[in-house]
Parts: C-alpha cells; sequence; structure tokens
C-alpha cells in the first residue's frame, strides 16, 4: 500500500496535476493524458488490496506477476504523458520498452495460471449477472469519451479529414457496448447453467442423504419386523446400565418368546408366520419400551423406570393388542407369547446375566402352560 501510495503521489506530481493547470492542451487531452496513470494505479491498488488477503499458491503467485507487469505499465504510461506534455516523447524509446514488458509479465501470468492451476479462477471467482448499477457506467464511459473526442474536434466533423474519424469514434463506441452486451448475456446464461447445477446438486445431496438414512436404519433395525436388531438393542441396553443414577427400580430387561411359530410355519406357511412375527413386534413396541428381536422367534424388551406392576400391565397390555382387539389380519395374527423379566440394579447390572435370568424366567413360563394344556387334556 506504501508503494502505491508513493506512486500515486509521484505521478500526481510529475503528470496529473501538471496536466490539469496547463492551458496547452484541449480537455480531452487532458482526459486521456490522465486516464493512462490513474487508470494504471487503480489496476495496482487492487491488486496491492488483494495480494495480502490470499492464501499461498499459485494465485499468489499469478498475482504477483500482473502487479509487476501493471507497475511496468504506470511507470510506461507516466513517463509517456510527461514526455508527450513536454513535445519529447519519441517512438522506439525506453517508454515502449516499459509497455512491451507488461505486456509479456500479463502474457506469462495468463500462463502460468493455466499451467499450475486451472481450477483457480472457476473455484474462486462465482460468476453472477450484473445489475443496472454496475452495466450503466461501462455502457456510458464509451458514448462519453466519444462526445468529449466528437466536441473536441466539432470544427472538423462535416470536413474529408474529421469525417473518417468521427465515424471510427462512434463504430468503436458502439462495438465496445456490444461487446459489453454479449458479456452481460454470457453472465446470465452462466448464471442460469450454475443455478440449475445447483438444483442437481441439491437433489443428490437429498437423495444421498436419504440412502444414508435408510443404511443407517438397515444397519439397526430388523429387516423383517422393523424393530432393533441384536446388535443395536444390546448397545441400548448397555447405555441404560452404563447411566449413573440407577435405583432400586431403574427398570426392567424381558425375554419374549413366540408361543408355537414353528407349528404356524408347518401348518399355514412362512409367510403367515412372518406375520405372527410383525404382529407380536408391533404389539410389544408400547411407548416407552425399547424392542428388538434378538434372532429367530425371540425379542429383547427394555422398560426403563418400569417396577414389578409396571411389567404386569405392560404384559397384560401387549397381550391384548394380540388377541383382545379385532384382527382382520387372520388367524396367524393371533398367538400367544412367553415372557420372563428381570430387574436392574436390584438383580444385577450386567446384561448378561440380566438376560440370563429373564430367559430362565420366560422358559418357566413356557414349560407352566405346556404343563396347564396336559392338565387340560386329561381332564377333558
Amino acid at each position: 500500500m506504501a508503494i502505491v501510495a508513493a506512486a500515486g503521489a509521484l505521478s500526481w506530481h510529475i503528470v496529473v496535476r501538471e496536466t490539469f493547470t496547463t492551458s496547452e492542451l484541449s480537455s480531452m487531452e487532458k482526459v486521456l493524458s490522465s486516464l493512462y496513470p490513474l487508470g494504471d494505479l487503480v489496476l495496482l491498488f487492487s491488486l496491492a488490496v488483494g495480494l495480502p488477503r490470499l492464501k499461498q499458491g499459485t494465485g499468489n503467485v499469478v498475482l504477483v506477476v500482473l502487479a509487476a507487469g501493471v507497475a511496468a505499465f504506470v511507470i510506461a504510461d507516466s513517463l509517456f504523458a510527461y514526455l508527450t506534455m513536454k513535445d519529447a516523447y519519441a517512438a522506439g524509446s525506453l517508454v515502449d520498452a516499459g509497455w512491451v514488458l507488461g505486456m509479456a509479465l500479463f502474457g506469462y501470468a495468463a500462463l502460468l495460471h493455466n499451467r499450475l492451476q486451472p481450477e483457480y479462477l472457476e473455484a474462486n471467482s462465482p460468476v453472477s449477472a450484473p445489475g443496472v448499477r454496475q452495466l450503466a457506467p461501462i455502457v456510458l464511459l464509451p458514448f462519453i469519451l466519444a462526445w468529449l473526442l466528437l466536441s473536441d474536434m466539432r470544427g472538423s466533423i462535416g470536413t474529408a479529414e474529421g469525417l473518417p474519424t468521427c465515424i471510427f469514434v462512434i463504430a468503436y463506441a458502439v462495438l465496445v457496448v456490444a461487446r459489453q452486451a454479449m458479456n452481460f448475456l454470457d453472465s446470465l446464461e452462466m448464471g442460469r447453467r450454475l443455478a440449475l447445477l445447483n438444483t442437481r446438486l441439491e437433489a443428490k445431496a437429498e437423495y444421498l442423504s436419504d440412502r444414508l438414512m435408510q443404511e443407517q436404519k438397515l444397519a439397526n433395525h430388523d429387516t423383517l419386523t422393523g424393530v432393533l436388531n441384536r446388535r443395536a438393542v444390546m448397545a441400548e441396553i448397555e447405555q441404560l446400565l452404563a447411566l449413573p443414577s440407577l435405583t432400586d427400580d431403574a427398570g426392567a430387561i424381558g425375554v419374549v418368546d413366540v408361543d408355537s411359530l414353528k407349528l404356524v410355519n408347518d401348518t399355514e406357511g412362512h409367510s403367515a408366520g412372518d406375520v405372527l412375527l410383525r404382529r407380536i413386534a408391533g404389539a410389544l413396541c408400547l411407548e416407552g419400551a425399547i424392542v428388538g428381536r434378538f434372532g429367530g422367534d425371540e425379542f429383547i424388551v427394555a422398560l426403563p423406570g418400569a417396577n414389578e406392576v409396571q411389567v404386569q400391565a405392560y404384559i397384560a397390555l401387549v397381550d391384548w393388542r394380540l388377541n383382545g382387539a379385532p384382527l382382520p389380519e387372520g388367524p396367524a395374527s393371533r398367538g400367544g407369547f412367553s415372557a420372563g423379566f428381570a430387574f436392574y440394579p436390584a438383580e444385577s447390572k450386567i446384561s448378561s446375566q440380566l438376560l440370563h435370568l429373564a430367559d430362565q424366567r420366560m422358559y418357566a413360563e413356557k414349560q407352566q402352560k405346556a404343563q396347564d394344556r396336559s392338565g387340560g387334556s386329561r381332564a377333558a
């Protein structure tokens, strides 16, 4: 920034101030003589502001080379304006070498950019359609300059010497505006394409997010019944048992076995057995219950905060949902189950011990049902 300020001060004292104060130049000559160094200083200032904000990389090197090219143009343009004002400029002097050096640096910067990092501008320069405020100076500036030039030569516009120059100035202004209009249309098209690409990317991201949720659900849930699978339900139980504030009635862990599933599969088919498993899984999923399929015809149920009375109420409600409510799915939707529960931390804080104890109580209930059925048959 200090270098830019010094260059600006030097350009003002040597060229710009004297250009505006002299009475020998016309208004058009004053404007053109000042635009050379001032325009270059604006470019140099922009590069100086941008360079410190860049990270180390190819873009930084490219802008350094561009800054050097602009600096060469600043020096050459300032010398040209000064020598022209003193009527001392001669073609082929060192001033021309400064322009050649600046152009060479611009070309080298372009080659360096394309060779080392062709994605830089695409990644760091998002294209957006310019608005009216941005387009107005671009459109009006060529006509303003043309008007200044024509007003300066208004005495010779109708002559044979002035008419070609007039036509050239007007044509040049029109071409500049046409070029800016093409750039504007290109920007609009690029904006449309970027918007379309953004829409496609958003749709793709939403699709991938849905797929990820489905994959996570498949990884943690039983595909047949929709409840948690063995790994996921055991992880939930371990988290419950790891809670630090466990009271004597912290909860219950249960094992539920489907009665006569093999009989249903043999007599009504495996599809009927699948219906029965889904029905029982749905009946077990009451509010507050953590349900998972342990495998085959067994389910695991965790009831956080439940005591023995609440466990009995839970079993009764599940039984009513299975056998008490009207079920249109068919006979396979109805079925019995045997359940055994163990209570943590009163009986244990270890999941394997709780499941072993609940499994023993479940089998005891199953044996009691078998004895009751055999006793009823003998009595009959």
